[in-house]
Protein backbone atom coordinates (compact mmCIF):
# COMPACT_ATOMS: atom_id res chain seq x y z
CA UNK A 1 0.00 0.00 0.00
CA UNK A 2 3.01 2.52 1.02
CA UNK A 3 4.37 1.66 -2.73
CA UNK A 4 1.11 2.52 -4.09
CA UNK A 5 0.71 5.53 -2.69
CA UNK A 6 4.27 6.67 -3.77
CA UNK A 7 3.89 6.12 -6.80
CA UNK A 8 0.73 8.20 -7.39
CA UNK A 9 2.58 10.96 -5.47
CA UNK A 10 5.25 11.01 -8.20
CA UNK A 11 2.51 11.15 -10.73
CA UNK A 12 1.04 14.32 -9.79
CA UNK A 13 4.40 15.73 -9.42
CA UNK A 14 5.40 14.86 -13.14
CA UNK A 15 2.36 16.26 -14.50
CA UNK A 16 3.19 19.08 -16.89
CA UNK A 17 1.84 22.36 -15.16
CA UNK A 18 0.28 24.97 -17.45
CA UNK A 19 0.52 28.40 -16.69
CA UNK A 20 -1.11 30.98 -18.53
CA UNK A 21 0.96 34.22 -18.88
CA UNK A 22 -0.54 37.86 -19.87
CA UNK A 23 1.34 40.77 -21.65
CA UNK A 24 0.49 43.92 -21.58
CA UNK A 25 2.08 46.61 -23.44
CA UNK A 26 1.71 49.68 -26.56
CA UNK A 27 2.81 49.32 -30.28
CA UNK A 28 3.99 52.75 -31.93
CA UNK A 29 5.61 53.31 -35.00
CA UNK A 30 9.76 53.39 -34.54
CA UNK A 31 10.39 56.42 -36.51
CA UNK A 32 7.06 58.99 -35.26
CA UNK A 33 6.81 56.81 -32.17
CA UNK A 34 3.07 57.44 -33.16
CA UNK A 35 0.67 54.23 -31.52
CA UNK A 36 -0.33 51.65 -34.47
CA UNK A 37 -3.92 50.67 -34.27
CA UNK A 38 -5.59 47.28 -35.93
CA UNK A 39 -1.86 45.73 -35.23
CA UNK A 40 -2.13 41.84 -35.35
CA UNK A 41 -0.94 40.21 -31.67
CA UNK A 42 -1.14 36.37 -32.20
CA UNK A 43 0.47 33.46 -31.85
CA UNK A 44 -0.94 29.54 -32.58
CA UNK A 45 -3.71 29.80 -30.01
CA UNK A 46 -4.74 33.15 -29.37
CA UNK A 47 -5.02 36.53 -30.89
CA UNK A 48 -5.43 40.32 -30.18
CA UNK A 49 -4.95 43.62 -31.43
CA UNK A 50 -3.93 46.77 -30.98
CA UNK A 51 -6.74 49.99 -29.98
CA UNK A 52 -6.53 53.21 -31.05
CA UNK A 53 -3.96 54.01 -28.40
CA UNK A 54 -1.81 51.59 -29.84
CA UNK A 55 -2.31 49.26 -26.62
CA UNK A 56 -3.14 45.26 -26.07
CA UNK A 57 -3.41 42.97 -23.57
CA UNK A 58 -2.51 39.49 -24.62
CA UNK A 59 -3.27 36.54 -22.63
CA UNK A 60 -1.88 33.15 -24.01
CA UNK A 61 -0.12 29.85 -22.58
CA UNK A 62 2.50 29.77 -24.87
CA UNK A 63 5.68 31.72 -25.22
CA UNK A 64 5.89 33.01 -29.02
CA UNK A 65 3.87 36.29 -29.46
CA UNK A 66 4.25 37.95 -33.03
CA UNK A 67 3.46 41.57 -34.24
CA UNK A 68 1.75 42.19 -37.59
CA UNK A 69 0.59 44.88 -39.45
CA UNK A 70 0.47 45.41 -43.33
CA UNK A 71 3.18 47.94 -44.29
CA UNK A 72 5.16 47.06 -41.30
CA UNK A 73 8.51 44.66 -40.56
CA UNK A 74 7.05 41.78 -38.61
CA UNK A 75 8.36 40.62 -35.54
CA UNK A 76 8.08 37.61 -34.40
CA UNK A 77 9.80 37.01 -30.39
CA UNK A 78 8.82 35.23 -27.10
CA UNK A 79 6.60 36.87 -24.23
CA UNK A 80 9.96 36.34 -21.98
CA UNK A 81 11.90 38.25 -23.86
CA UNK A 82 9.63 41.22 -23.70
CA UNK A 83 7.69 41.14 -20.47
CA UNK A 84 8.39 44.47 -18.64
CA UNK A 85 6.29 47.06 -16.70
CA UNK A 86 6.24 49.65 -19.38
CA UNK A 87 6.68 47.34 -22.87
CA UNK A 88 6.64 49.68 -25.74
CA UNK A 89 6.94 47.43 -28.66
CA UNK A 90 8.35 49.41 -32.57
CA UNK A 91 7.52 48.32 -35.82
CA UNK A 92 9.28 49.52 -38.74
CA UNK A 93 7.62 51.00 -41.99
CA UNK A 94 8.61 50.11 -44.99
CA UNK A 95 8.84 52.21 -47.75
CA UNK A 96 6.92 52.05 -50.82
CA UNK A 97 8.88 53.66 -54.10
CA UNK A 98 7.18 56.01 -56.17
CA UNK A 99 7.21 54.92 -59.86
CA UNK A 100 4.89 56.62 -61.94
CA UNK A 101 1.54 58.25 -62.27
CA UNK A 102 -1.06 56.34 -63.59
CA UNK A 103 -3.23 56.91 -66.72
CA UNK A 104 -7.05 56.36 -66.47
CA UNK A 105 -7.30 53.90 -69.01
CA UNK A 106 -8.88 50.40 -68.71
CA UNK A 107 -5.25 48.81 -68.38
CA UNK A 108 -4.21 50.36 -65.50
CA UNK A 109 -4.03 48.48 -61.76
CA UNK A 110 -6.92 50.34 -60.84
CA UNK A 111 -9.17 49.19 -62.94
CA UNK A 112 -7.59 45.32 -62.73
CA UNK A 113 -8.49 45.87 -58.77
CA UNK A 114 -12.15 46.54 -59.64
CA UNK A 115 -12.22 43.85 -61.96
CA UNK A 116 -10.92 41.16 -59.00
CA UNK A 117 -13.65 42.43 -57.32
CA UNK A 118 -16.34 39.67 -58.89
CA UNK A 119 -13.32 36.59 -58.66
CA UNK A 120 -11.56 37.66 -55.01
CA UNK A 121 -14.96 38.72 -53.06
CA UNK A 122 -17.72 35.54 -52.48
CA UNK A 123 -20.53 36.50 -54.38
CA UNK A 124 -22.41 33.91 -52.40
CA UNK A 125 -24.05 34.79 -48.98
CA UNK A 126 -21.55 33.57 -45.77
CA UNK A 127 -21.35 33.66 -41.85
CA UNK A 128 -18.84 35.99 -39.74
CA UNK A 129 -18.42 36.32 -36.36
CA UNK A 130 -17.87 39.94 -35.75
CA UNK A 131 -16.73 42.67 -32.67
CA UNK A 132 -18.24 45.95 -33.22
CA UNK A 133 -17.03 49.18 -30.90
CA UNK A 134 -19.35 51.72 -31.16
CA UNK A 135 -17.86 55.76 -29.80
CA UNK A 136 -20.03 58.38 -29.33
CA UNK A 137 -18.51 62.78 -28.82
CA UNK A 138 -20.04 65.14 -28.07
CA UNK A 139 -18.15 68.67 -28.15
CA UNK A 140 -14.63 66.12 -27.77
CA UNK A 141 -16.46 64.27 -24.48
CA UNK A 142 -17.69 60.76 -24.31
CA UNK A 143 -20.99 60.15 -24.11
CA UNK A 144 -21.94 56.92 -25.52
CA UNK A 145 -20.19 53.33 -25.96
CA UNK A 146 -20.90 49.81 -26.73
CA UNK A 147 -19.32 46.65 -27.39
CA UNK A 148 -21.43 44.00 -29.88
CA UNK A 149 -20.04 40.96 -30.28
CA UNK A 150 -22.41 38.72 -32.90
CA UNK A 151 -22.74 36.86 -35.73
CA UNK A 152 -23.71 38.50 -39.49
CA UNK A 153 -24.84 36.36 -42.22
CA UNK A 154 -24.06 38.31 -45.72
CA UNK A 155 -25.91 37.71 -49.31
CA UNK A 156 -23.05 39.35 -50.69
CA UNK A 157 -19.82 41.36 -49.82
CA UNK A 158 -19.86 44.32 -52.69
CA UNK A 159 -22.36 45.19 -54.99
CA UNK A 160 -21.88 44.39 -58.23
CA UNK A 161 -24.40 44.35 -61.33
CA UNK A 162 -24.64 40.85 -61.24
CA UNK A 163 -25.16 40.21 -57.56
CA UNK A 164 -26.71 43.49 -55.74
CA UNK A 165 -26.62 44.71 -52.08
CA UNK A 166 -30.53 44.25 -51.89
CA UNK A 167 -32.43 45.68 -48.82
CA UNK A 168 -32.52 42.06 -47.39
CA UNK A 169 -28.77 41.62 -47.66
CA UNK A 170 -27.67 40.85 -43.92
CA UNK A 171 -29.35 39.13 -40.61
CA UNK A 172 -27.52 39.96 -37.78
CA UNK A 173 -27.26 37.72 -34.41
CA UNK A 174 -26.13 39.08 -30.99
CA UNK A 175 -24.08 36.70 -28.41
CA UNK A 176 -22.78 39.65 -26.76
CA UNK A 177 -23.13 43.04 -25.42
CA UNK A 178 -22.39 45.77 -23.32
CA UNK A 179 -22.58 49.90 -23.27
CA UNK A 180 -22.75 52.71 -21.01
CA UNK A 181 -24.48 56.32 -21.71
CA UNK A 182 -25.11 59.35 -20.43
CA UNK A 183 -29.24 59.60 -21.37
CA UNK A 184 -29.21 63.37 -22.55
CA UNK A 185 -32.76 64.41 -22.93
CA UNK A 186 -32.34 67.66 -25.21
CA UNK A 187 -30.83 66.13 -28.09
CA UNK A 188 -30.84 62.23 -29.35
CA UNK A 189 -27.97 61.34 -32.07
CA UNK A 190 -29.12 58.71 -33.75
CA UNK A 191 -26.53 55.54 -34.64
CA UNK A 192 -26.75 53.88 -37.36
CA UNK A 193 -27.94 50.22 -37.99
CA UNK A 194 -26.24 47.49 -39.09
CA UNK A 195 -27.49 48.02 -42.71
CA UNK A 196 -26.32 51.24 -43.19
CA UNK A 197 -23.04 50.33 -41.44
CA UNK A 198 -22.07 47.57 -43.01
CA UNK A 199 -23.29 48.96 -46.55
CA UNK A 200 -20.68 52.01 -45.61
CA UNK A 201 -17.61 50.06 -45.12
CA UNK A 202 -17.78 48.50 -48.18
CA UNK A 203 -18.43 51.70 -50.44
CA UNK A 204 -14.73 51.96 -51.57
CA UNK A 205 -14.69 52.82 -55.26
CA UNK A 206 -14.36 56.27 -56.93
CA UNK A 207 -14.51 58.14 -60.49
CA UNK A 208 -11.42 57.98 -61.97
CA UNK A 209 -12.30 60.29 -64.33
CA UNK A 210 -12.10 63.00 -61.10
CA UNK A 211 -9.11 61.84 -59.29
CA UNK A 212 -5.88 62.05 -59.76
CA UNK A 213 -3.82 58.23 -59.39
CA UNK A 214 -0.15 58.08 -58.25
CA UNK A 215 0.94 54.10 -58.36
CA UNK A 216 4.25 53.41 -56.30
CA UNK A 217 5.54 49.66 -54.92
CA UNK A 218 6.48 47.49 -52.17
CA UNK A 219 8.15 44.76 -53.75
CA UNK A 220 9.23 43.00 -50.79
CA UNK A 221 5.26 42.57 -50.56
CA UNK A 222 4.51 42.29 -54.19
CA UNK A 223 1.98 45.42 -52.52
CA UNK A 224 1.31 48.52 -55.09
CA UNK A 225 -0.19 51.59 -53.18
CA UNK A 226 -2.54 53.89 -55.55
CA UNK A 227 -2.80 57.08 -53.57
CA UNK A 228 -5.37 59.62 -55.21
CA UNK A 229 -6.83 63.03 -54.95
CA UNK A 230 -9.24 65.37 -56.86
CA UNK A 231 -8.35 66.86 -59.69
CA UNK A 232 -9.98 69.91 -58.02
CA UNK A 233 -8.06 69.33 -54.87
CA UNK A 234 -11.23 69.66 -53.05
CA UNK A 235 -13.40 66.24 -51.79
CA UNK A 236 -12.29 62.93 -51.17
CA UNK A 237 -8.21 61.55 -50.89
CA UNK A 238 -6.91 58.52 -49.84
CA UNK A 239 -5.52 55.36 -50.96
CA UNK A 240 -5.73 51.58 -52.03
CA UNK A 241 -3.15 48.78 -51.44
CA UNK A 242 -3.16 45.72 -54.04
CA UNK A 243 -1.43 42.49 -54.27
CA UNK A 244 0.85 43.18 -57.51
CA UNK A 245 0.20 39.24 -58.50
CA UNK A 246 -3.08 39.67 -59.07
CA UNK A 247 -4.31 43.19 -58.37
CA UNK A 248 -6.56 42.06 -54.98
CA UNK A 249 -7.75 44.90 -52.74
CA UNK A 250 -5.81 44.65 -49.37
CA UNK A 251 -6.63 47.80 -47.72
CA UNK A 252 -8.43 51.04 -48.49
CA UNK A 253 -8.26 54.47 -46.66
CA UNK A 254 -10.03 57.75 -47.84
CA UNK A 255 -11.12 61.06 -45.98
CA UNK A 256 -13.18 63.63 -47.02
CA UNK A 257 -14.57 67.57 -45.67
CA UNK A 258 -17.96 67.69 -47.12
CA UNK A 259 -19.67 70.73 -48.43
CA UNK A 260 -23.61 70.14 -48.16
CA UNK A 261 -26.65 72.31 -46.66
CA UNK A 262 -28.09 71.61 -43.56
CA UNK A 263 -31.07 69.40 -42.91
CA UNK A 264 -33.38 71.14 -40.40
CA UNK A 265 -36.15 69.25 -38.32
CA UNK A 266 -37.76 70.62 -35.75
CA UNK A 267 -35.61 72.78 -33.77
CA UNK A 268 -32.54 70.95 -34.77
CA UNK A 269 -30.38 71.81 -38.02
CA UNK A 270 -27.46 69.22 -38.91
CA UNK A 271 -24.82 68.12 -41.12
CA UNK A 272 -21.93 65.90 -41.90
CA UNK A 273 -18.79 67.92 -42.02
CA UNK A 274 -16.08 64.62 -42.06
CA UNK A 275 -15.96 61.44 -43.20
CA UNK A 276 -13.49 58.45 -42.83
CA UNK A 277 -13.05 55.17 -43.55
CA UNK A 278 -10.21 52.32 -43.66
CA UNK A 279 -10.82 48.66 -44.38
CA UNK A 280 -8.66 46.14 -44.65
CA UNK A 281 -9.12 42.59 -45.84
CA UNK A 282 -7.58 39.58 -45.59
CA UNK A 283 -7.70 35.93 -47.39
CA UNK A 284 -9.72 33.08 -46.07
CA UNK A 285 -7.91 30.29 -45.32
CA UNK A 286 -10.19 27.96 -47.25
CA UNK A 287 -11.05 26.03 -50.14
CA UNK A 288 -12.82 29.04 -51.70
CA UNK A 289 -9.87 31.52 -51.27
CA UNK A 290 -12.30 34.60 -50.99
CA UNK A 291 -11.36 37.53 -49.83
CA UNK A 292 -13.22 39.08 -47.03
CA UNK A 293 -13.47 42.03 -44.31
CA UNK A 294 -10.64 42.13 -41.79
CA UNK A 295 -11.10 45.16 -40.01
CA UNK A 296 -12.62 48.66 -40.68
CA UNK A 297 -13.44 51.86 -39.29
CA UNK A 298 -15.73 54.62 -40.29
CA UNK A 299 -15.70 58.17 -38.19
CA UNK A 300 -17.91 61.04 -38.94
CA UNK A 301 -18.08 64.58 -37.68
CA UNK A 302 -21.93 66.11 -37.73
CA UNK A 303 -22.35 69.73 -36.41
CA UNK A 304 -25.41 70.64 -35.25
CA UNK A 305 -27.45 73.72 -34.12
CA UNK A 306 -30.09 72.80 -31.46
CA UNK A 307 -31.73 75.99 -30.59
CA UNK A 308 -29.09 77.95 -32.08
CA UNK A 309 -26.18 76.42 -29.93
CA UNK A 310 -23.81 74.78 -31.89
CA UNK A 311 -23.20 70.92 -31.05
CA UNK A 312 -20.32 68.76 -32.91
CA UNK A 313 -20.91 64.58 -33.04
CA UNK A 314 -17.99 62.81 -33.66
CA UNK A 315 -18.77 58.97 -33.99
CA UNK A 316 -16.40 56.20 -34.56
CA UNK A 317 -17.05 52.69 -35.96
CA UNK A 318 -14.60 49.86 -35.35
CA UNK A 319 -15.40 46.54 -36.53
CA UNK A 320 -13.37 43.28 -36.62
CA UNK A 321 -13.59 39.48 -37.72
CA UNK A 322 -12.68 36.52 -36.64
CA UNK A 323 -10.61 34.48 -39.61
CA UNK A 324 -12.20 31.43 -37.55
CA UNK A 325 -14.76 29.53 -39.42
CA UNK A 326 -18.62 30.09 -37.99
CA UNK A 327 -19.66 26.97 -35.97
CA UNK A 328 -23.49 26.35 -34.93
CA UNK A 329 -24.91 29.54 -33.27
CA UNK A 330 -27.85 30.67 -31.33
CA UNK A 331 -29.92 32.14 -33.90
CA UNK A 332 -32.83 32.96 -31.35
CA UNK A 333 -30.82 36.24 -30.77
CA UNK A 334 -31.47 38.12 -34.14
CA UNK A 335 -31.78 41.40 -34.54
CA UNK A 336 -33.31 44.13 -36.65
CA UNK A 337 -30.67 45.37 -39.09
CA UNK A 338 -32.20 48.58 -39.10
CA UNK A 339 -32.66 50.01 -35.60
CA UNK A 340 -30.15 52.01 -34.02
CA UNK A 341 -27.50 49.63 -32.92
CA UNK A 342 -27.66 51.39 -29.45
CA UNK A 343 -31.52 50.21 -29.13
CA UNK A 344 -30.31 46.65 -28.80
CA UNK A 345 -30.72 44.86 -25.52
CA UNK A 346 -28.88 42.23 -25.05
CA UNK A 347 -27.80 40.56 -21.11
CA UNK A 348 -24.38 41.53 -19.82
CA UNK A 349 -22.12 38.38 -19.81
CA UNK A 350 -19.49 38.75 -17.30
CA UNK A 351 -17.40 35.97 -17.90
CA UNK A 352 -16.85 37.04 -21.60
CA UNK A 353 -15.79 40.47 -20.77
CA UNK A 354 -13.36 39.46 -18.37
CA UNK A 355 -11.41 37.18 -20.82
CA UNK A 356 -12.50 39.44 -23.97
CA UNK A 357 -9.05 40.76 -25.59
CA UNK A 358 -10.71 41.87 -28.90
CA UNK A 359 -9.86 45.45 -28.03
CA UNK A 360 -8.42 46.71 -24.79
CA UNK A 361 -10.32 49.93 -23.36
CA UNK A 362 -8.67 53.47 -23.69
CA UNK A 363 -7.63 55.41 -20.99
CA UNK A 364 -10.27 57.70 -22.44
CA UNK A 365 -13.14 55.26 -22.20
CA UNK A 366 -11.94 54.15 -18.94
CA UNK A 367 -11.84 57.45 -17.69
CA UNK A 368 -15.56 58.17 -18.85
CA UNK A 369 -16.62 54.87 -16.73
CA UNK A 370 -15.72 55.93 -13.53
CA UNK A 371 -17.10 59.64 -14.43
CA UNK A 372 -20.58 57.82 -15.01
CA UNK A 373 -20.12 55.77 -11.66
CA UNK A 374 -19.98 59.04 -9.91
CA UNK A 375 -21.85 61.53 -11.85
CA UNK A 376 -25.33 62.59 -10.67
CA UNK A 377 -27.17 62.62 -14.63
CA UNK A 378 -29.19 60.65 -15.49
CA UNK A 379 -27.40 57.26 -17.13
CA UNK A 380 -27.84 54.00 -19.17
CA UNK A 381 -25.18 51.16 -18.41
CA UNK A 382 -24.46 47.15 -18.40
CA UNK A 383 -20.97 47.23 -17.55
CA UNK A 384 -20.21 45.44 -14.57
CA UNK A 385 -17.16 44.69 -12.70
Amino acid sequence: MKNKTLLFSLCILTLPIFSQKKITGTVVDKNTNEPIEFVDVFNGSDYTMTNEEGKFDFITKNDSITFNFLGYKKIKTTINQLNSDSLVVYLEPKTFDLNEVVVSNKNTAFHKMVKTIKNDFSPNDFDEEFFLRTILKRNDSIIKIQDLNGIINRKVLFSTTENPITKKNYKVYINHMRKAAYDKDDVYFKLLGFNELLTNLVRVAISTNDFIINKSFLKEDSLIKLCFKPKTNIGTNGYYILNSDDYSLNKVHYKDSIKQDYTIKKNIKYKTIYNELLVTFYKKETATGKYRIDNAKLKYTVECYYKNTPISYDVTYIYKTNKDPVQNFDKKNKVSDRRDIFKIKHPFNKNYWSKNQQLKLTTEMLDFLKELENSTSKTITNFKN
